[in-house]
């Protein structure tokens, strides 16, 4: 047994309690969180659907700004695709490596939270 900390309401609980008892939220949603900078899956507290980013430096090689575009990061799209234009090409060499931190950023604020 492990104390864990509410998501909701930050009291220590027990991982294998079935809801905290300070606010009711469920625990067994919470122990599958993990901390933002390590997650690749998010999920959209919404809707319920979920996203995998793990190969966002791939898709952004070989696709460059549609990849953004495709996400919804539209900042990031024409940017790309500018700094593409004025190095003739060589920013998509470089960009893959910022994509997936980037994208994270996005989602986590539209509001969609991390899972392992």
């Amino acid at each position: 047994m492990a104390l864990v900390k509410c998501a909701e309401c930050g009291k220590d609980i027990s991982d294998k309690a079935l809801s905290c008892p300070g606010c009711g939220a469920p625990v067994s949603a919470q122990l599958h969180t993990a901390p933002a900078g390590e997650a690749n899956t998010f999920r959209n507290p919404r809707s319920g659907d979920q996203l995998s980013i793990e190969n966002a430096g791939l898709w952004t090689f070989l696709f460059g700004p549609l990849y953004f575009a495709h996400r919804g990061v539209w900042t990031h799209a024409a940017i790309s695709l500018v700094v593409a234009i004025v190095t003739y090409g060589i920013a998509w060499l470089v960009y893959p490596f910022f994509a997936r931190s980037i994208v994270r950023k996005h989602l986590l604020a539209q509001g969609w939270t991390a899972v392992k």
